[in-house]
């Protein structure tokens, strides 16, 4: 009888700490998405194939290599707690919940060819001329003016049309540029494992 006592009060206490865990990443990724009008060209791999060719090293492309370095200490940590599109996915799940089948080829069939082309045009370029963090953000703010607010809601759009249509996390599955850079291994945050913490594709 103690021994049922203790198991489930162990059990109560693991789904406790993963509740806790579940609430704070939510709320990391609710503040990524807020701020997704602010940060959306260090997601962007247009302003990294901008950049490429004159070899500069764009802020995006510098965190697409800190992402990849990353990763094989955290998997795909960063998909599950810091994405910005992760919480307006979750969010999408309520109007369509339907499991996606596996096939990870789809976005390396459409991000592999980009990758080659941005490594292409800096050998063309002659190696790497410099390093811009701030480039086509001069300001620190990527939408900074109405034409920009268009590609956004665009972003935006695909994501969303993309969860609706096809089912949960579409857009991590099948048109993600990111999770190529973040997949080497199969690890994952401790969290990420929650029932129904989905955000990490699988």
């Amino acid at each position: 009888m103690a021994k049922g006592r203790t198991g489930r009060s162990e059990s109560s206490g693991v789904k406790g700490r993963r509740h806790v865990r579940q609430r704070i990443r939510n709320a990391i990724k609710w503040v990524m998405l807020l701020a997704f009008p602010i940060t959306l060209n260090f997601f962007s791999p247009y302003v990294s194939l901008f950049g490429s060719f004159q070899g500069i090293v764009s802020g995006s492309l510098a965190l697409f290599a800190v992402l990849f370095v990353v990763s094989f200490v955290l998997g795909r940590g960063f998909c599950g707690w810091v994405c910005p599109t992760g919480y307006f996915q979750d969010i999408t799940m309520k109007v369509r919940d339907r499991r996606l089948p596996r096939a990870h080829w789809v976005k390396y069939m459409v991000w592999g060819p980009c990758l080659m082309f941005i490594v292409f045009n800096f050998i063309r370029a002659g190696g790497v001329q410099g390093i811009q963090p701030l480039l086509l953000t001069e300001n620190g703010i990527s939408v900074d003016e109405p034409t920009k607010f268009i590609i956004y809601y665009s972003v935006l759009l695909v994501v969303g049309v993309l969860a609706v249509a096809v089912g949960r996390h579409a857009f991590c599955h099948y048109g993600c540029w990111i999770a190529p850079f973040v997949m080497p291994t199969s690890k994952r945050l401790p969290s990420t494992t929650v029932e129904r913490d989905e955000a990490t594709p699988p």
